[in-house]
């Protein structure tokens, strides 16, 4: 096993993490909802129409970043088992975003040979997470939750201490898939849809993990994933918005 994969992050830390990451969002949603702060007001062209959302988003996403570095320092976990620490050299920056295109490229392949096209339910999907309204707050609350914050936290969570954990037990190829296949269930979002959408949906976001994933590896560090994850955020955001 590489030495940079040492056996620092205990199986209380990832059961903890795993919980927090489910059970969180649960509770800030109906805390949220009970005060009120949810809520779509009931004027047309309202100014905040559209903010709760992204709002409660970034919020849920900060506390498990809090969570995150209070965990890490407790557990005396080091930056290198989790890989926040800066690559070795810049190019990994660049491979990052050409990981996006290529992955953009494979599922542009296996569109065309499976003779599937996204539908407007999966489109409509990813709408309800992002808010139409043009309000220079709303925008940039929601700017900065799903390209900036969201991408940190969950980077952090599944090519950090997930996929920290796994490759200390496992193989390579091994905590790829497993971390990978995690990132995309946790997308439940996408999983009501018809089944091509679903398909499309979580062949996206399964091959965004495993890339993710192949990064953190060859480059030891999450930086690199971070600037993956939050490249295509910022695609999703641009063509949805």
């Amino acid at each position: 096993m590489p030495d940079r994969w040492p056996a620092l992050i205990s199986d209380r830390t990832i059961v903890f993490l795993g919980l927090a990451f489910v059970v969180l969002p649960v509770v800030i949603t109906f805390v949220m909802k009970a005060t009120g702060f949810i809520g779509q007001p009931t004027v047309p062209g309202d100014p905040y129409t559209g903010i709760s959302a992204a709002a409660l988003t970034a919020l849920i996403n900060l506390a498990m970043l809090e969570l995150i570095i209070r965990t890490k320092k407790r557990e005396a976990i080091s930056d290198q088992a989790i890989g926040t620490i800066m690559p070795d050299s810049k190019r990994w920056f660049v491979s990052a975003i050409l990981t996006y295109f290529g992955l953009m490229f494979l599922m542009g392949i296996v569109t065309v040979l499976l003779q599937i096209q996204p539908s407007e339910e999966l489109k409509n999907a990813s709408r309800d997470l992002i808010t139409q309204n043009r309000a220079f707050i709303s925008f940039a609350i929601t700017f900065l939750s799903i390209v900036v914050i969201a991408p940190i936290c969950e980077e952090i969570v599944f090519r950090g201490f997930l996929y920290g954990w796994l490759r200390q037990r496992f193989s390579m190829d091994v905590a790829v898939v497993i971390s990978s296949l995690t990132f995309g269930f946790v997308h439940f979002q996408y999983l009501g849809l018809d089944r091509e959408s679903v398909f499309i949906a979580m062949f996206f976001v399964c091959g965004l993990g495993f890339f993710a994933a192949r990064l953190r590896e060859k480059s030891g560090s999450l930086y690199p994933s971070i600037v993956l994850h939050g490249f295509s955020n910022l695609m999703v955001f641009w063509n949805l918005y």
